[in-house]
């Protein structure tokens, strides 16, 4: 068997330094868990780019 990392893809920049509204983010980061926990979606990726660096990148469920 073959262990993977949990999330292989780490950002390269940080989100507020990219300028990414942290308020607006967080509450969309609750909005897809409220989601996948009320089993509307078994799972779900978000990921946020700014000038060609990743700023966001996180799986839910």
């Amino acid at each position: 068997m073959t262990a993977f990392p949990a999330n292989p893809v780490q950002p390269t920049i940080n989100a507020a330094d990219a300028g990414i509204d942290l308020a607006a983010l967080d509450t969309l980061r609750r909005r897809i868990q409220v989601e996948v926990d009320a089993g509307r979606m078994p799972a779900a990726q978000m990921a946020m780019a700014v000038n060609q660096e990743l700023a966001v990148f996180e799986s839910f469920g």
